[in-house]
């Protein structure tokens, strides 16, 4: 009886505890966002100086080599390809756009008109007044038109905290790079020593499964960025370059960006007469479905192995919880979730190493390597 008391007693406080650690997590949370984000830029900074260490070149001098070709890659990248995708934007803000609003409303104007014509035959057409209804939407069009105006202001403060955000992640990046292990001998301290050896078991489990999330990743922005931009360019859009790097960075969310990357491709295939706008959105769909279907799963084979239900549940959840960057790291987020709920709840309190759902004709279902 004292033991189920005692074991009762465990669990109530191992609750306690769980729900005031998210509950600090959770007052905490822009600033762990950050420091969750430095770490994987450094991580991905890692691949080419653990590249040159391989040669035989110490960490001391390969982060700084890294660190001014990267400074190099985009000081070239500056001057040969943002001036066209700055000429690019602005085209797609100042003509494409308004070309399209304007179509919209030719054939908007259509239809009203249409739309008239036929009630004019029926009977109860004199209760309905087109031109009225056709006055609310323009007064509601207008209103949000001057919503957005008044945002205009939250918006410039918000690019002044990207950029101090991005000073603290620079900095982070930086000391993490220099002396990794220091950091990581910090980690391994606050655990008990008993503890100690699964926990940097753990640390590595980790690593190993958010390392092939980034490579995966950064493959699967360049194929989607280069693909689209040949095949748009092949299909005779003039701004194959801007629509290619915004549908690369928006495969960066997955299951919503590519909303955000068909909604300016189909903007520009409806503002130019020569562009086959069903082509424009099957070369969009295509990339994405050949990305997220064929490409990343094959690029991770051997790492974090998240069902696509587990990513939309995740999105939805961190997206609530913190905002678009909770939205864009919600992937790296449902992986550490994920391990660690495996590890440390699954593997380590209940003690159930073997996963039950897995036979031995079943597919490797686990989300980690252990």
């Amino acid at each position: 009886m004292e033991a189920t008391y005692r074991s009762i007693f465990q669990w109530v406080i191992s609750a306690v505890a769980i729900v005031a650690v998210g509950l600090i997590l959770i007052t905490v949370k822009d600033i762990l966002l950050l420091i969750l984000l430095a770490i994987l830029i450094g991580m991905a900074v890692d691949f080419p100086i653990r590249g040159l260490q391989k040669l035989g070149l110490s960490r001391q001098i390969s982060t700084p080599i890294v660190i001014l070709a990267i400074v190099a890659f985009f000081v070239m990248l500056n001057v040969l390809a943002v001036p066209t995708l700055v000429r690019q934007t602005e085209r797609f803000a100042n003509e494409v756009i308004p070309d399209s609003i304007n179509r919209f409303d030719r054939w908007y104007t259509i239809q009203i008109r249409g739309l008239q014509n036929n009630l004019d035959d029926v009977e109860v057409a004199e209760d309905v007044d087109v031109q009225e209804i056709s006055s609310n939407i323009t007064g509601q069009l207008g209103n949000a038109a001057a919503s957005f105006a008044q945002a205009l202001p939250p918006i410039f403060t918000g690019v002044l905290n990207t950029l101090a955000s991005f000073l603290i992640i620079l900095f982070l990046v930086i000391y993490m790079l220099a002396e990794p292990e220091t950091y990581r001998r910090g980690v391994m301290q606050l655990f008990p020593k008993s503890y100690q050896k699964r926990a940097s078991d753990i640390l590595e489990n980790l690593d190993h499964n958010l390392r092939g999330w980034i490579r995966a990743t950064f493959w699967g922005v360049v194929f989607m960025g280069t693909g689209s931009f040949i095949l748009l360019m092949l299909a005779g859009v003039q701004d194959a370059f801007f629509l290619s790097v915004n549908a690369a960075l928006s495969s960066l969310i997955p299951n919503f960006g590519m909303v955000i990357a068909l909604l300016p491709a189909l903007a520009v295939g409806a503002a130019t007469p020569d562009v086959n706008i069903l082509l424009v959105f099957a070369i969009i769909i295509g990339m994405t479905f050949l990305q997220n279907q064929i490409l990343l799963p094959l690029l991770m084979k051997d790492q974090a192995k998240v069902p696509p239900i587990l990513v939309l549940i995740g999105q939805v959840v961190f997206g609530l919880l913190f905002g678009f960057l909770g939205l864009l790291l919600a992937v790296p987020l449902t992986v550490i979730t994920a391990v660690l709920v495996r590890e440390i709840y699954v593997v380590d309190m209940l003690g159930n190493v073997e996963d039950p759902t897995q036979d031995d004709d079943a597919p490797e279902l686990n989300l980690s390597e252990g």
